[in-house]
């Protein structure tokens, strides 16, 4: 796996909260010393005016408890020549580099999950999700969630796509947004976040099977420069109905350079 640059990253996100500290100012609000981990967006080359879009919609985007985790492995990235390592490596320094999430975040993200479930275009899954399941999620997964006004208003995660070795630096996403906050940049800005520490934790593509009727997905993925590669039919059964699904990719680090 390629070796990132943390120095590199770090001046990125520095020079993305100085602009976002700016705009609020602008705007007549106090800013807080905050570290790059709070930022809605480490993408230097954002799309232009994103920064104060995300501050006029209110959002704001913090880690979990699995984001410091990914973070801590990245050193051990540079150094070790194998997946395998790497994952090692990540087991166990899991519960060194794990702060606790806030109270109510577990819930938040229950809750969240669930109204995409019972939407039924955003996953095969039918079974409700209980506060606790979810919890061991968090703990788990780098999931990052989106705030307005203090309240959890969205989340994103991504896992591996496949345990095998040769396919270590591909990971597959998800994006869901509270039903209230809908088409209010939320999942904008968690992709925007997403998508940079994806490539900071040495990830060469993101990927998401997305089910078809999605629009909203699909539409969010397309702003943020996905490109359709291709339709798995009757991926699986809902609610005993056959369901397509469209693949969508984005190519981060080296493997983005033509």
């Amino acid at each position: 796996m390629a070796a990132f640059g943390w120095d590199a990253a770090i001046a990125r996100a520095t020079g993305l909260a100085s602009r976002l500290a700016e705009a609020l100012r602008e705007r007549g609000r106090q800013v807080a010393p905050r570290g790059p981990t709070t930022l809605v967006s480490w993408v230097e080359d954002d799309p232009p005016g994103f920064v104060a879009r995300a501050v006029e919609a209110g959002v704001v985007v913090r880690d979990l408890p699995g984001w410091p985790y990914v973070r801590a492995s990245i050193g051990a990235w540079n150094d070790e020549s194998d997946s395998s390592a790497c994952s090692r490596c990540f087991r166990e320094r899991a519960a060194r580099h794990r702060p606790p999430g806030r109270p109510g975040d577990a819930a938040a993200v229950a809750r969240i999950y669930n109204e995409g479930i019972e939407d039924r275009v955003a996953t095969f899954e039918t079974r409700p999700r209980t506060p606790g399941e979810m919890e061991v999620r968090i703990a788990r997964e780098p999931m990052i969630v989106a705030e307005r006004a203090g309240a959890v208003v969205g989340f994103a995660s991504w896992l591996p796509y496949t345990d095998r070795e040769a396919y270590a630096g591909i990971g597959e996403y998800t994006v869901y947004v509270a039903r209230g906050a809908r088409g209010g940049r939320v999942g904008s800005a968690l992709m925007a976040r997403l998508i940079a520490d994806a490539e900071a934790a040495g990830l060469w593509k993101l990927m998401s099977r997305i089910l078809v009727g999605n629009d909203a997905s699909v539409a969010l993925a397309h702003r943020c420069g996905f490109r359709d590669v291709g339709l798995h039919r009757r991926h699986s059964r809902l609610d005993g109905e056959w369901r397509d699904v469209l693949v969508v990719e984005l190519l981060l680090g080296d493997a983005a350079q033509d």
